[in-house]
């Protein structure tokens, strides 16, 4: 009988299950790869891009735009104001007035033919009323100034404020008066009624006026037209003391 090898329990695998194993994936169970690295970031050539406009990003670009916006605004409104400025200041600008009211040095009372320019000038008038009267007065905005009486160059009135004229004691005019300019007036009418009389020396020529400017004033409203001295080297004979009078002196007297 023929003798066996001991049995054993280990196994012999054939050599073509050693080789090499080929994995194949198939293609419905294929899956891509993560687009992720691995700290959860996108790969270098699929990191976002920045918008920008006009080569500025936007936050830079709308700040910039806001900022040229207002100060646009501030300019429009800083010429509207400028502009309204200029047109309010050419409108107040006083006109050229038929009283003719002209400027002069402040303290001289020297009479001038030559009165200056009203341009600058700017005669305000106050308004003083009680039962019987109603005053109209433009002191002191007026002191020093040339008025044009009856609108006539030919009758050049220099006004003072409070103040009176020394001369003679006959009033040629002693009647109430709204104001200083109709006081004036009535002492140029004296004289056009009566100026054969004056050029022959038998009347005194008027050319000053008095008139009481105050409702407290023992005769409010009253204007007294007399003759002063009016020379070209003293000018005129004023009185400091009459306070309760505006007055005028002729300065251009020809009669």
């Amino acid at each position: 009988m023929a003798s066996h090898e001991p049995y054993s329990d280990l196994q012999v695998v054939p050599d073509h299950l050693n080789s090499d194993k080929i994995v194949v994936e198939h293609p419905k169970y294929a899956y891509p790869k993560p687009d992720y690295n691995a700290d959860h970031s996108p790969p270098s050539d699929q990191q976002p891009t920045t918008r920008r406009i006009c080569g500025l990003v936007p936050k830079l670009f709308w700040g910039l735009a806001a900022g040229i916006a207002v100060a646009v605004v501030i300019a429009a409104v800083v010429g509207g104001v400028i502009g309204s400025k200029n047109a309010s200041t050419s409108n107040d600008k006083p006109a050229s007035s038929s009283a003719g009211t002209q400027t002069s040095s402040a303290d001289s009372t020297t009479p001038s033919n030559t009165p200056t320019s009203t341009a600058a000038l700017v005669i305000s008038t106050t308004t003083e009323i009680d039962a019987k009267h109603t005053l109209l007065r433009d002191c002191p905005s007026s002191n020093n100034t040339i008025y044009n009486a009856l609108g006539s160059s030919q009758f050049q009135f220099r006004k003072l404020c409070n103040v009176g004229f020394k001369g003679n004691a006959a009033d040629m005019v002693n009647t109430p008066t709204s104001s200083l300019n109709d006081c004036i007036d009535l002492c140029v009418i004296y004289n056009t009624q009566n100026k054969t009389e004056i050029a022959a020396g038998k009347s005194d020529v008027c050319n000053s006026v008095c008139w009481r400017h105050g409702l407290d004033s023992d005769f409010p409203g009253q204007c007294f037209a007399a003759t002063t001295t009016n020379s070209s080297v003293i000018g005129f004979n004023i009185n400091y003391d009459s306070v309760e009078c505006d007055s005028a002196g002729w300065i251009n007297q020809v009669i």
